[in-house]
């Protein structure tokens, strides 16, 4: 078990810096909302459905803005501080 004073990376050797708890709490959310990868994902069965149903322009413009503010958020996360 996990002591708290220590986190995964130390596993690993590594000393990594902890994030403050409102940049931990971006990051974890931005974790969260990551859905673009894995069986099952934003990309799997939702882009055909959305082409028969004539939203695939709309799909793709709503992909777009999602994935460009997950890793906005991100990078704020992790440079903010």
């Amino acid at each position: 078990m996990e002591k708290k004073d220590e986190g995964p990376d130390r596993g690993y050797g590594l000393v990594l810096p902890q994030l403050p708890e409102e940049q931990l709490r971006i990051f974890e959310a931005v974790s969260q909302a990551d859905v673009f990868g894995a069986m099952g994902s934003w990309n799997d069965e939702p882009p055909y459905m959305a082409q028969q149903k004539g939203l695939g322009d709309e799909y793709d413009r709503i992909s777009q803005e999602l994935l460009k503010n997950n890793r906005l958020a991100l990078l704020y996360a992790v440079n903010e501080w």
